[in-house]
């Protein structure tokens, strides 16, 4: 996890940007940050954008004025909202342990839609923490066991509303109120926990946060509010090849195409989970009774959240794959919590301790036991027989044959375990020895460059190697 985040901090300023959605997005906060208007968002040319609300392009503009014009600048503020991001979703699952969080949020971090937008200058990573903050703010309102912390969650309900606002516009409120509405309906107190909240004075805040912003670039610009309220969050999702986009074409796409991106977005996870339903409930069978875990009280808020982005542009047909990122945290939420109570998590953790005694094998490690709490608290018996001479070679083939030859109930892990490092090494080392025979020995990796055009077979079987 340590290592993804540092991944993708020290490659901020590495590479150009990308595509026209992170140059337009950077050039516009440049302009705001050399020009002097934080109201108005411009293109080169003196030409106003009404196309988005502000606070992402503050946010990159900010750092631009920090760190300078430059690539490291404009992306530096989206991976700070990913860190924010990345504390709410930590600090949900830790009120139940610190195993749910470390899972949480490397699933977070190991997501493909989330790693991307944590570097890249575009809305969609302000929306997600604005998004993100409300529904989090939200749980903690209604479930804080102290007076603090019921205020200071209803006061990150309405904030995160606020600045959702000012991030994508109305469609932040669909995004943070619709999984509210599905909790209120989900059990009995739920409406009366959602009817707690105090929504004159929090619906006042959000008008006083979001409301002068709207209002002033409406003066400034008359028409901007019947273009973005009407234009962006109505004919864009419901007219295919909308024309009415005054700042390029719109993408024709086909119906439910989200689907398909937030599958896309949330891999590798979206392939690796549902491969581990297979034996779950036998192993589940193995759990006394007493210690299966019950279905969480924000199981519903967190589902709705998940599904409402996809649900919502199911029917549009004028959509980035990025517009399933609010999706992630929720997502992250689930499935860390779904991790942390695999019975066979702890064995696939303690690969080389978690396993039964090889039918037949007297020099195998012994059974696992004591696997509980928040870590993998283990007794491995280890056979005297096993351990008595032949030397480091005997011993070592003695521990190899032991975690080789597990129980049946686990066998499905260990053979993808060993599929994985198979693959993963092979194309390690097939992949480098290709590099220096190309390079006639040469190994000095500074001496390298652009290798992907010369060898394009070479660079199938890295790539290969990395998903792996």
């Amino acid at each position: 996890l340590v290592l993804c985040i540092g991944l993708r901090l020290l490659t901020l300023g590495s590479y150009p940007l990308s595509d026209n959605t992170e140059a337009r997005y950077a050039e516009i906060a440049r302009i705001m940050m050399s020009g002097g208007d934080w109201i108005n968002l411009h293109l080169p040319g003196d030409v106003v954008f009404w196309g988005k609300p502000p606070l992402s392009t503050w946010f990159s503009a900010l750092g631009q004025l920090a760190l300078g014009a430059n690539e490291w600048g404009a992306r530096l503020p989206m991976l700070v909202l990913a860190m924010m991001v990345t504390l709410i979703v930590w600090r949900w699952l830790r009120d139940s342990s610190s195993r749910e969080a470390i899972l949480g949020v490397a699933v977070l971090w190991g997501s493909a839609v989330f790693f991307v937008s944590a570097g890249a200058v575009m809305t969609d990573m302000a929306l997600t923490f604005a998004v993100t903050l409300s529904i989090g703010g939200f749980w903690w309102a209604i479930s804080g066991t102290t007076l603090t912390r019921v205020r200071l969650g209803a006061l990150g309900f309405f904030v995160g509303l606020a600045l959702g606002l000012l991030a994508k516009g109305p469609v932040a409120l669909v995004l943070s109120l619709f999984p509210v509405g599905v909790h209120a309906l989900s059990c009995r107190g739920a409406f009366r926990d959602v009817r707690s909240l105090p929504w004159m004075k929090g619906g006042l805040l959000v008008l006083g946060i979001a409301g002068p912003w709207y209002a002033l670039a409406e003066l400034r610009s008359p028409g901007f509010l019947e273009y973005f309220l009407v234009g962006e969050h109505w004919s864009r999702f419901t007219q295919p090849g909308w024309t009415g986009d005054l700042y390029g074409t719109a993408h024709e796409q086909a119906r439910g195409i989200v689907w398909a991106y937030l599958a896309v977005g949330f891999l590798p996870w979206s392939l690796l989970l549902p491969w581990l339903l297979i034996g779950r409930r036998r192993a589940a069978r193995r759990v006394a009774a007493d210690t299966r875990s019950e279905r969480s009280p924000d199981t519903a808020l967190l589902v709705a959240w998940a599904l409402t982005p996809a649900l919502l542009f199911s029917a549009s047909r004028n959509i980035l794959w990025t517009y399933v990122l609010p999706a992630a945290p929720a997502l992250a939420i689930l499935a860390g919590r779904w991790l942390a109570r695999d019975p066979r998590q702890r064995v696939v953790h303690g690969l080389a301790v978690a396993v039964r005694d090889a039918p037949g094998d007297d020099n195998g490690l012994g059974a696992c036991r004591d696997l509980h709490g928040d870590g993998i608290e283990a007794d491995v018996e280890v056979r005297a027989e096993g351990l008595r001479g032949g030397g480091l070679e005997a011993h070592g083939l003695s521990l190899h044959r032991g975690s080789v030859a597990t129980a049946q109930d686990d066998v499905e892990f260990i053979a993808q375990h060993l599929v994985a490092h198979g693959f993963f090494k092979a194309g390690m080392f097939l992949g480098a020895g290709s590099v220096m025979h190309g390079m006639n020995d040469e190994v000095n990796m500074r001496k390298f460059g652009a290798l992907r055009k010369f060898m394009p077979i070479t660079a199938i079987t890295f790539g290969l190697g990395y998903l792996a």
